[in-house]
């Protein structure tokens, strides 16, 4: 917005993965009232437009929502497809590659047989990925072993029982994990790839957020500055050029990146090959 000179207002809200903040945030967007409104990420993409719709149908996108006149909000390609029109006052931006794409990717990196996935059966999103990954994975030939975190006696995921879900995976004979956009996963990333790393099973990330910082050795991802530059364009056309949310189809970026962290691929002994050096970046 500030490169494209449109003055805008921002009201911050964040609700720290605390879904039961959503009705007061919802609450105060009616009463407030503003031009648009922006949500990152399923679950609260998915939490702030069942707690509006169930009341009123406003006009809506996604890549940021917007209560009275329009609703954009950004969020990931299995709320809402890429490349589609939302058929509701909704739009936005996917930010994860197409699942397939991210197969491929590992595919081209080492021969998979067996993949293994950790995940948060509670969320959602996170169940609907791994439909889709073991969709594309049938595809390719690849197994898919799925182990989701166990339960606590409360009923909530348990972080510590990551290794119990990770030796599941290696026990099976999973030659990759593979970690994807999951807020439950995303914040326990570390401790899932350190432990994996330690029983000799490579991780494969597929959003940004589970690779930085981890010891995933690869990653096929949306870069999420330029992702929000895309969800700003998406919100210009809304608010500058008057376009119906409707309208607009769920943008997706044309280019991904391939991430390969070396050293964790020289520990583990998994070479990348020349080919993917040329248009990888590496991080050391």
């Amino acid at each position: 917005m500030r490169e494209r000179g449109i003055p805008v207002r921002y009201t911050l809200r964040n609700i720290n993965q605390d879904r039961s903040r959503i009705p007061e945030i919802v609450a105060e967007i009616r009463a407030a009232k503003p031009d648009l409104v922006h949500t990152f990420g399923t679950s609260a993409t998915l939490g702030v437009w069942d707690r509006w719709a169930a009341r009123t149908r406003p006009r809506m996108s996604k890549g940021s929502p917007a209560c009275s006149r329009s609703w954009p909000i950004r969020s990931r390609p299995t709320s809402l497809r890429a490349s589609r029109s939302t058929g509701r006052p909704l739009t936005g931006t996917a930010f994860l590659p197409p699942v397939a794409k991210q197969l491929d990717a590992l595919l081209e990196y080492r021969s998979v047989e067996r993949l293994g996935v950790v995940y948060n059966s509670l969320e959602r999103n996170s169940v609907i990925n791994v439909e889709e990954l073991k969709e594309a994975a049938s595809e390719r030939g690849i197994e898919l072993l799925q182990s989701p975190v166990p339960l606590d006696a409360e009923g909530s995921t348990d972080p510590n029982r990551l290794p119990e879900a990770v030796d599941a995976l290696v026990e099976g004979g999973a030659q990759f994990l593979y970690i994807g956009p999951d807020s439950f996963v995303t914040r326990n990333r570390v401790a899932i790839t350190d432990y994996a790393a330690e029983r000799g099973l490579p991780t494969f990330a597929g959003t940004e957020a589970t690779f930085e910082g981890s010891r995933a050795v690869l990653g096929y991802v949306s870069r999420y500055y330029l992702v929000g530059k895309l969800a700003g364009a998406q919100a210009e056309r809304i608010l500058v050029g008057g376009e119906r949310p409707e309208d607009i189809p769920v943008a997706s970026l044309a280019r991904f990146a391939l991430l390969i962290r070396m050293p964790v691929a020289l520990e583990l002994e998994i070479y990348p090959p020349l080919s993917l050096l040329r248009v990888a970046q590496v991080v050391e």
